[in-house]
């Protein structure tokens, strides 16, 4: 007999002995749900231990329990959680809330509240799950107990969003992330958010010229996007990063067209200098060639210095 099936064996055995006085029953003895679905999760407990922890708190619908990490989790429905069979991670156990013989609690606790069934008393030991907006925002972590941390972080427009969120005594989350709905453009409709009203975009994705595409700008009475701002910058980053077809390379506003070495906007103003604009060793003056703007996201959507009759998509603004 196989190790992994005398394991089995003595599980199934230990279990079924202590079914009795701990007055369950083992719902499925091969499927559990996933542990991205769990309301909490207890190490170091043994399963009398976590049906006692479901008892406790109204929120708990059912539980697996891992036997060899003696990890047990809670889940706060029943319904559509997919129970798959352990097979290739720790066998377990799936135990619904019916199949747990209620003692006589004189609590009255709501779900997210946890009887004391010594006193009679409710009191909060943890925070629902984080709700992350349909998958919107990112959760790093996965503890909520009253004091324990997360991180919550998502990409927008605006760039790279952060926060740290801590479960409090009143079983809330201190922080709230909001992620702004991300908006992508429809051919060549413009694109205005909230975050930026007065910032209006067009992605062309015909390829032109450098010359040619400054030009088409200003037929519409509108100019090549003039890249003056780290917010703008981050701003066409994100909705190049999110949206799909958009990230490639564009023309921006930008060039060395008067003569002289410095690249400069089309009002003649210098362009801002450094890494925070430009790729590294950006610009450079060994090509004798005109040089122009190009935005890259290959180094988020900074510029380089390019040559200008080459083809690419463009950005126009309004002015």
């Amino acid at each position: 007999m196989s190790a992994y099936l005398l394991f089995v064996v003595i599980s199934l055995t230990c279990f079924r002995e202590s079914e009795s006085s701990a007055e369950y029953k083992i719902t499925d003895w091969r499927r559990c749900p996933d542990s991205k679905t769990r309301y909490l999760a207890i190490p170091q407990i043994s399963i009398e231990q976590c049906v006692h922890e479901c008892k406790v708190r109204p929120v708990c619908k059912a539980i697996s329990y891992q036997r060899l990490l003696r990890l047990c989790e809670i889940y706060s429905t029943e319904v559509d959680l997919g129970l798959k069979p352990s097979a290739g991670r720790t066998p377990c156990v799936f135990i619904a809330r019916k199949d747990i013989k209620q003692d006589t609690i004189t609590c009255n606790c709501t779900d997210g509240q946890v009887c004391n069934t010594s006193s009679g008393s409710c009191s909060i030991k943890e925070c629902s799950p984080y709700d992350n907006g349909g998958g919107s925002v990112t959760v790093h972590g996965n503890r909520n107990e009253v004091k324990s941390k997360i991180k919550l972080s998502c990409q927008s427009n605006g760039g790279n969003l952060k926060q740290t969120s801590i479960c409090n005594s009143y079983g809330n989350w201190s922080q709230r992330l909001e992620c702004p709905h991300q908006e992508c453009p429809d051919g060549d409709e413009w694109l205005q958010q909230d975050i930026m009203p007065n910032f209006e975009l067009q992605f062309n994705m015909q390829k032109m010229t450098h010359p040619k595409a400054k030009q088409s700008c200003e037929n519409s009475g509108n100019r090549l996007v003039r890249i003056d701002s780290i917010v703008k910058r981050e701003y066409i980053k994100g909705i190049g990063t999110l949206c799909e077809g958009l990230n490639t390379d564009f023309w921006t506003d930008g060039s060395n067209f008067l003569g002289d070495a410095a690249m400069r906007f089309s009002d003649k103003n210098a362009m801002p200098l450094g890494g925070t604009f430009w790729e590294k060793g950006r610009p450079d003056n060994s090509d004798t060639r005109d040089r122009c703007a190009r935005s890259q996201p290959n180094i988020g959507y900074r510029w380089r210095d390019a040559y200008c009759e080459e083809p690419f998509p463009f950005i126009c603004e309004k002015p």
